[in-house]
């Protein structure tokens, strides 16, 4: 029985140590990691039939080679979007559980509230 009740104190100790640690990890760490978990080469498949292959660096860069076309990952509230310099067009990227990257595209910014993604399309990681 005091075993227990020893496990039991230092069950709740250890869990909140672990809450204390994750309150103070700053904001923006975690969402710099969300920008180095996109880092590398997704080939992004449309619903259209469209096929990109993106790069993508540690820092929100993009390259599109293909089209050579550069752009740049940003976060807006807690939406991570892509636009790409010159084009009004505006890409939604969110990572899925199962390490996929899940791409709405959008005609122009204005267009990601209250309307739905012109097309889809699902990445999945190259390198």
């Amino acid at each position: 029985m005091r075993g227990s009740r020893v496990f039991a104190r230092t069950g709740l100790s250890i869990a909140a140590l672990f809450a204390a640690a994750a309150l103070s990890v700053p904001a923006q760490e975690v969402k710099d990691k969300d920008l180095a978990d996109l880092a590398g080469e997704w080939e992004i498949t449309y619903t259209n039939g469209a096929v990109r292959l993106y790069s993508i660096d540690k820092q929100g860069a993009v390259t599109f080679e293909r089209e050579n076309m550069k752009g740049r990952v940003f976060r807006k509230s807690e939406a991570l979007l892509l636009s790409f310099a010159g084009d009004a067009k505006i890409e939604r990227l969110t990572i899925g559980r199962d390490g996929r990257l899940f791409v709405e595209h959008f005609q122009q910014q204005a267009d990601l509230l209250g309307k739905f993604p012109e097309i889809m399309g699902i990445g999945i990681r190259q390198k």
